[in-house]
């Protein structure tokens, strides 16, 4: 994948590495009152939005580890985190820590919300309307993301300059909150049309202020939210709205090889000096805690995926068993008797880094997920060569994983895997397992996907550690203490007045 050259002056470090601790009585407005002591007097436009992606796309240690990897990941059935020999956090992967549930919304509030409303109070609307279009892009990411992981969440009243934000929000219904991000999106596009370079420079660590590069990243966006709410808006009457959504992202420019959305965090400055400390910049969540809380393994879903294909990946991604020499094995989640650390696949270094301090890249819309989505669309009867697009997809992937390219066009050519000859069913399961399967590491959209598609079955029997959901994949994540301590009218009447459960499904999940 093509690689961008990030350097952040140690200058920036410093200002980067301030932050708020959150507590349980923190409210909308306080969040974004001053973030990380930013003055919109003083603070210049291109540091607040390095601060904005640095958070957003790389973000911070704690809500990486525990809402992209212990939550999301887990519950997509990527990584596992209980062994026979596990020291900290045994048990079920389907459950609830209300803590760290906490700290995901309230950080990803403060640290990216805040400064992406601070960034609309320090932007001209009409003379950086340009600058404005990306700020809002990167917010549709950002509640879209959001939305996804708790349902109905506060929007309206949120997305604006720090002084206007509302001390206790109304929550918005979710499919509110994708209309009006899709709308949004096609909006910032006309905007960045013809426009050839933004003021951010160096402050824009994604696409180092390129347009058309954004306006790659929201078309995809807008494809990918309306693939994954097309069932829920025809049910409610809207397929023409969301099936003239698709055929528009496809009839312009989406994502590929040229201009994939990855950020490569720094390699120096950004890591704590304490490793114990549990919040800050972009510290190694892999290795710090090695020796007995940060063990994972893969997956049986994944191990199994890639060794009933024949598939080249194999090696790339998962490391032999360190007690069993020469075999791979992945462990399924839950287990009430899981095997012992040495008896599993470790991911590779391509997923955690070789060592500490060599923090992965975090693959934000990557070519093989646009070529995955655009396949699923040819399928669904939108324009396009499914297959081509679905191999496309693969061969992206592989090229990312290091397969070299003779043994990735001996999989297309050698394998039913890589084939969609089956029926339309049978074709769009192949096209999101190994979409599943290119998003590791991106745990949000995995978990997003699976709960679509239903690719996890429910886990039914006594060898499964009994947990919150029944044995089903949890459906969204529970609303934080402070919102339900100072802003429970608004969180009662959430999801419909449905129970704040993890149970409860989120609206695009209809099936």
């Amino acid at each position: 994948m093509k690689r961008l050259n990030i350097n952040i002056i140690k200058g920036a470090v410093f200002f980067f590495s301030l932050f708020l601790i959150t507590s349980c009585d923190r409210n909308f407005e306080e969040i974004n009152s001053n973030p990380n002591g930013i003055d919109p007097n003083t603070a210049s436009p291109r540091r607040v939005m390095a601060t904005v992606q640095i958070y957003a796309f790389g973000e911070p240690r704690f809500i990486t580890w525990r809402g992209n990897i212990i939550y999301s990941s887990q519950f997509a059935h990527h990584y596992v985190y209980n062994f026979a020999d596990m020291a900290w956090f045994p048990g079920t992967a389907y459950t609830n820590n209300q803590g760290w549930t906490d700290n995901v919304w309230e950080s990803s509030n403060i640290k990216v919300a805040g400064h992406l409303n601070a960034l609309r109070e320090l932007l001209d609307p009409e003379e950086d309307k340009e600058e404005v279009a990306v700020v809002k892009i990167i917010s549709g990411w950002f509640y879209q993301k959001m939305t996804d992981m708790y349902g109905d969440i506060p929007y309206t009243d949120v997305i604006k300059p720090r002084s206007e934000v509302a001390y206790k929000p109304t929550y918005d219904s979710q499919k509110d909150i994708y209309k009006a991000i899709i709308e949004d999106l096609s909006a910032q596009i006309d905007v960045l049309e013809g426009a050839s370079e933004l003021s951010f420079s160096t402050g824009d660590f994604l696409y180092q202020s390129t347009p058309a590069n954004w306006i790659a990243f929201a078309n995809t966006l807008r494809l990918r939210m309306a693939l994954r709410s097309r069932g829920a808006f025809e049910a409610a009457g809207d397929g023409s709205f969301i099936n003239g959504v698709i055929t528009d992202a496809l009839a312009n420019p989406l994502i590929d090889a040229g201009n994939e959305a990855v950020f490569y965090r720094a390699q120096d400055g950004l890591f704590l000096s304490d490793p114990n400390e549990l919040m800050g910049g972009q510290e190694d969540v892999w290795h710090s805690f090695e020796y007995n809380q940060a063990r994972w393994a893969l997956s049986d879903k994944v191990v199994g995926l890639l060794q009933d294909n024949n598939d080249p990946r194999l090696e790339k991604i998962a490391m032999e068993a360190d007690s069993v020499p020469g075999t791979y094995a992945g462990l399924e989640p839950n287990l009430v008797a899981p095997p012992k650390y040495g008896y599993v696949s470790k991911p590779t270094g391509l997923l955690r880094g070789e060592k500490k301090n060599d923090p992965v890249p975090a693959y934000i819309i990557t070519a093989s997920e646009s070529y995955f989505l655009q396949a699923e669309a040819a399928l669904l009867g939108f324009a396009g060569d499914a297959e081509n697009l679905y191999q496309s997809g693969i061969k992206a992937h592989m090229s990312y994983a290091g397969v070299d390219g003779g043994d990735a066009d001996d999989f297309i050519a050698n394998e039913p895997e890589a084939v969609l000859a089956g029926t339309t069913a049978e074709n769009l399961e192949k096209v999101w397992r190994q979409r599943w399967l290119s998003l590791l590491n991106n745990g949000y959209e995995a978990w997003a996907l699976a709960r679509r598609t239903n690719l996890i079955p429910d886990q039914v029997g006594a060898q499964y550690l009994s947990n919150l959901t029944d044995g089903k994949v949890p459906s969204r994540l529970v609303y934080p203490t402070s919102e339900l301590t100072l802003n429970a009218d608004n969180v009662a009447a959430a999801n419909g007045g449905k129970p704040d459960l993890m149970t409860t499904s989120v609206w695009w999940d209809v099936d």
